[in-house]
């Protein structure tokens, strides 16, 4: 094996060195361990080298198999058909294999082929062949045997043979009929998958962003296993999606919207289960790409001679739902693509329903545009056809004559300067005037270029433009009388992902900017004779007791105005009394320099935090509790979070304060 793969002396030498006279023990509980004993043979498990081993002395077996002209395949056709439309398209020949048989994930082999007695005698005598060779075996009590397509009764030569017969199986994860398509019980496990961690997770009453990170790791991973390929039904990402909802939203009272929406415009920042699979779909499209494999090929057969210009219509959804699937989600992320900055500018224009005709009319170059002899003529130039073939740099149109020396397309004037029409309406519609977004690109370089994960997918499909102050910030601006800007709105909404703050301090966070804590002006809306006025205010018996709002607790309340001024002066240790601003203490300092900024953030929030706790014990504000809490929780985060250590000695806020010390 090692010569077949070509390894030299040495490396076999190394090799042989590990997997001889190996040793091993068992480790037991409370760390103790077993005398060691000697491996007859091969690597322990977890070994660095054995995982390559295997899957070199593994892959001569998938050779044999695939290779194997005794053993007659079912896909000779199809693959022959695929492979001759790739030479017609691109006058190459590929050179793979036109009877793919055999697909492996692992130790967990598939075999496609043709259901005779001879053929299944000739795979068991390899694997035996196999077995005695290397030492690896297969275990046939469990291999299955599914007979898939025009289904007869099983002749008694198959039976006798002995393998188990089933009507469907599960292949990595997945269940697999031998009737057809079978999506909708995939549907039922990623389901009922979802909801066992829920019902796990629930057990630990976690805060919101223990929630939020919980549904990340663990609930869509369990979508995303599967359901990167396989198509889902709406009913079933609905169902998925609610139990998710729920799980994350627990108590907190927001909106269906604010779940999905983008942290700095005011969300939770997850993603909508239809676009975070759809975004998974389009990264397969960058692994068609070498067309290596038979799937890659039908899916290069379903473009416009690129699988980076798929269409779903070329594809039929009873015979081959996934890629269907897949292609349809990746034309979706052409027309968002197109519309995205100035990329229209190099789209390809052909059956393209982001660049129409006309802005009121939706139609858009399609083949019954052209004559069937044109069509036919100009077939692969046609789909070819891009916006720089009729646009200049300068966004004007090209003249004819150009247009048919560059593209080698004869049309009539009337047709093209109904393509002109789209370029000039192309242009009205997608021009940008921001130098920001007058970035051009192609979907290939952007595939190419994201070579792993589909966020960037996922930002093109949802489309989303936050140019937009939140409406949470705006109904803060309307309560505290302020006009707060998009940066600032971005910020407020962003603080409380701080990763170095406690959980309990970013719920509250996250409740304060969006306006659901539970002030007793809000509270006596839904508790009867639950008082209105200010905590701190009755807790003093202040005559002119004044509603709890939310302007009113954390900054007008005389308690909290005293406090306020009295340890800022301490903070900033002028030797002059500050009277912080109302502006300040919501959204912030606006210094030269941008750590002192940062951590002045960091103290606005503790403050606010203080003062929410001290509400919740009912106990009235002092300063010498505030600044003891101040100190202890920041030097906390100064020990233990290089970020906040770093801020903080490059802003030199406390650099004079003999009383601040971390």
């Amino acid at each position: 094996m090692y010569d077949f793969f070509n390894l030299g002396p040495r490396i076999k030498k190394w090799i042989t060195l590990l997997s001889t006279k190996r040793k091993a023990c068992v480790i037991l509980d409370a760390g103790k361990t077993t005398e060691f004993f000697d491996l007859e043979r091969g690597n322990a498990q977890g070994d660095t080298i054995s995982p390559f081993l295997f899957n070199l002395g593994y892959q001569i077996l998938l050779f044999k198999l695939e290779l194997s002209l005794q053993i007659e395949g079912t896909q000779t056709e199809t693959a022959q058909e695929v492979n001759a439309h790739f030479e017609e398209e691109t006058g190459q020949p590929l050179l793979v294999s036109n009877d793919p048989k055999v697909s492996a994930m692992a130790d967990d082999c598939t075999l496609l082929v043709s259901l005779t007695a001879a053929n299944l005698r000739t795979i068991i005598d390899y694997l035996e062949s196999y077995e005695s060779l290397s030492g690896l075996g297969c275990n046939l009590d469990k291999t299955a045997l599914m007979p898939v397509g025009r289904l007869t009764p099983i002749s008694q030569d198959i039976l006798d043979i002995g393998l188990k017969i089933v009507p469907e199986l599960t292949l990595l994860g997945a269940v697999i009929k031998n009737t057809g398509v079978s999506f909708g019980e995939n549907e039922k496990i990623i389901t009922e998958k979802v909801r066992k961690q829920v019902n796990f997770w629930n057990r630990f009453n976690l805060s919101l962003p223990g929630r939020i990170n919980v549904a990340k790791t663990f609930m869509y991973s369990q979508i995303n296993y599967i359901g990167c390929f396989l198509p889902i039904s709406d009913k079933g990402l609905s169902d998925i999606s609610f139990v998710i909802e729920k799980f994350v939203k627990g108590k907190l009272h927001i909106g269906k919207q604010k779940i999905y929406d983008e942290i700095t415009n005011g969300g939770l920042g997850l993603f909508k289960i239809k676009d975070f699979l759809a975004s998974q779909c389009c990264s397969w499209i960058r692994r068609a790409n070498n067309l290596d494999e038979l799937w890659k090929r039908e899916l290069f057969r379903g473009s416009y001679g690129s699988v980076f210009n798929v269409r779903k219509k070329n594809f039929d959804a009873r015979k081959n739902p996934i890629l269907a699937h897949i292609s349809g989600c990746f034309e979706k992320f052409i027309f968002s693509f197109t519309a995205k900055n100035e990329n229209f500018k190099k789209a390809y224009i052909y059956e393209n329903s982001a660049l129409p005709f006309d802005i009121n009319n939706r139609n858009y170059l399609k083949k019954e545009f052209f004559s069937e002899l044109e069509y036919e003529m100009y077939k692969k130039k046609i789909y070819c056809l891009t916006m720089e073939n009729i646009l200049n740099p300068d966004y004007s149109t090209k003249d004819k004559a150009i247009f048919e020396a560059e593209t080698e397309i004869l049309l009539s004037d009337i047709k093209f300067n109904k393509i002109r029409i789209l370029a000039v309406n192309a242009v009205r519609i997608f021009r940008k005037d921001d130098i920001n977004e007058k970035r051009v690109d192609t979907v290939y370089n952007f595939c190419m270029r994201n070579k792993r994960g589909s966020k960037r997918y996922r930002e093109i499909l949802n489309g989303k433009n936050n140019d937009l102050i939140s409406t949470n910030i705006l109904k803060l601006g309307e309560l505290l009388d302020q006009v707060i800007n998009l940066d600032s709105s971005m910020r407020l909404n962003s603080l409380w992902t701080l990763n170095y703050l406690n959980n309990e301090t970013r719920t509250f966070l996250f409740k304060f900017h969006q306006n659901l804590l539970g002030l007793n002006t809000r509270v006596a809306h839904f508790v009867r004779n639950h008082p209105r006025t200010c905590t701190f205010c009755s807790l003093s018996q202040d005559p002119d007791d004044s509603p709890e709002t939310f302007l009113h607790l954390f900054f007008e309340c005389n308690h909290v105005e005293r406090l306020l001024d009295t340890f800022f002066t301490w903070i900033f240790n002028t030797g002059t009394a500050y009277h912080i601003s109302s502006r300040s203490f919501f959204q912030g300092f606006e210094f030269e320099c941008h750590n002192k900024n940062k951590v002045l953030d960091l103290v606005l929030i503790l403050v606010k935090k203080y003062i929410w706790d001290s509400k919740l014990r009912y106990n009235i504000p002092n300063i010498e509790d505030l600044k003891c809490f101040f100190l202890s929780t920041f030097r906390t985060l100064f020990a233990n979070n290089h970020k906040v250590r770093s801020i903080t000695q490059k802003s030199t806020l406390f650099a004079n304060n003999v009383e601040i010390r971390f």
